[in-house]
């Protein structure tokens, strides 16, 4: 059982049920008689990773105007929240909502769908900067975000003026995921399989290169989705390839982190050369330069996040 904060709004906890008190009673908090809930757990999805969250949702009274959704970010220095779910102006939505203003990223299908009384199963999945919104096993909402998540405590939003049952809340967590881009020749290869591989193992972190996607499809689209899905890019930028720097933009659009390493020989393009790279050797001390360095790298990135 995972403990719970209030910040707005009345939660009662009944063994695995949590039950969303909605009241149509005047206040003086303008918040307070939109009958809004704001509940945080003791549960984090890293800013580095992969997280699922699960429950039932049950609304108990009218429809009109009410939603739940799942809380994947919260930002205390901004007061903002990203949250995903059913309810509110659609029946699917993902948003950021800071300093009361309302961000629409994704929406499907009408709010008057929603039905009284009725059980959905609502999942929401976070992989690198993706989102998706899952009701009934139905895959509603996929989408990428601008930004990457950071690292936050996750919870529940609700909307009503009656009871919301939110029953076996339960939130997973999964390695995350590299996205490596590099040209696919030695001794790229062999920088890829006896360096980049064993050191983002040590990480517990899974590894895809392009050439590890298989399957029909467009393979540039392939790669931008991996790069949207991953959790971070490590780019080798040696020799200057114009496949490795498009995807290297691609990750840097999204502001994902993207760790460079490069070939001590090779001269950097200007519009690269400002961002910190790790350069190597080709040799055995060369070897374990860069290994200790992309793990400092690794280390740096994994106690970061972006955030709202």
């Amino acid at each position: 059982m995972y403990n719970w904060v209030s910040l707005l709004g009345k939660l009662d906890q009944e063994d695995n049920k949590l039950i969303f008190r909605g009241s149509t009673e005047p206040t003086i908090s303008v918040q307070a008689k939109e009958n809004t809930g704001i509940f945080l757990c003791d549960q984090t999805i890293e800013s580095i990773g992969i997280g699922n969250i699960h429950a039932n949702i049950t609304f108990r009274g009218t429809v009109e105007n009410v939603g739940c959704q799942f809380i994947i970010e919260n930002s205390v220095s901004s007061q903002g929240y990203l949250t995903a779910g059913i309810g509110t102006s659609h029946f699917a939505t993902v948003r950021v909502f800071k300093q009361n203003v309302e961000e629409i990223f994704a929406a499907q299908g009408e709010h008057s769908q929603l039905k009284q009384g009725k059980p959905y199963h609502l999942s929401v999945r976070k992989l690198g900067s993706r989102v998706s919104v899952h009701v009934d096993g139905v895959n509603i909402i996929t989408t990428d975000l601008p930004y990457s998540i950071s690292k936050s405590q996750v919870g529940i939003w609700c909307k009503s003026k009656n009871d919301i049952e939110i029953t076996n809340f339960n939130v997973e967590r999964e390695d995350p995921t590299v996205f490596v881009v590099m040209q696919f020749t030695d001794p790229y290869n062999e920088l890829y399989n006896d360096v980049i591989k064993p050191v983002c193992k040590k990480f517990k972190l899974s590894v895809l290169r392009a050439d590890d996607i298989y399957g029909p499809g467009h393979i540039t689209k392939a790669i931008e989705s991996n790069i949207s899905g991953s959790s971070i890019v490590i780019a080798d930028i040696s020799p200057v390839n114009p496949n490795v720097y498009y995807e290297v933009g691609y990750a840097h659009a999204l502001g994902k982190p993207t760790i460079l390493i490069a070939d001590r020989k090779t001269v950097l393009p200007f519009d690269v050369s400002p961002f910190r790279t790790l350069f190597y050797e080709d040799s055995i001390a060369g070897k374990s330069r860069v290994e200790a360095g992309l793990k400092k790298h690794l280390e740096a990135v994994l106690g970061n996040g972006a955030g709202i």
